[in-house]
């Protein structure tokens, strides 16, 4: 591995935690079930310790996993926070200020959503891959 390789390594895997409070604290919905704050995955304790939701926890952390690889994509982790923002406001505009259709609109929510079963999705993905989804959404 030469030195350009070796820089452009990231960290394969997210750390995952179970904590209800963050997850309270830093998410606008109480329906949120996991969030993505680079290098971390934060899922709801249910999906630890509920055995109904443990059959859920892959999903969500697919899901979730997409978005730390889209932390990564940007180099700089909190900057996809800012395009995540600026492309949630757009959607708000352009859909009558429906929350719930910006959320699923937004071009990394799609990324996720439409990928979040494909259990060979992270190994095969290519970096920026969300991008096309903010483009499809400029047409």
């Amino acid at each position: 591995m030469n030195i350009k390789e070796k820089h452009y390594t990231y960290m394969k895997l997210p750390i995952i935690i179970y904590s209800d409070k963050i997850i309270k604290y830093t998410s606008l919905s109480k329906k949120t079930a996991g969030k993505s704050i680079y290098p971390f995955i934060i899922l709801k304790e249910r999906y630890k310790t509920d055995p109904i939701y443990i059959l859920r926890a892959p999903k969500v952390i697919r899901h979730e996993t997409i978005h730390f690889h889209q932390h990564q994509d940007l180099i700089i982790p909190f900057l996809m926070a800012i395009l995540y923002g600026i492309d949630y406001i757009f959607k708000l505009f352009t859909n009558n200020f429906d929350p719930y259709i910006a959320y699923h609109e937004n071009a990394f929510e799609r990324e996720a959503f439409e990928n979040q079963y494909d259990t060979e999705y992270i190994k095969t993905r290519k970096k920026f891959s969300w991008f096309k989804y903010f483009l499809r959404n400029l047409k």
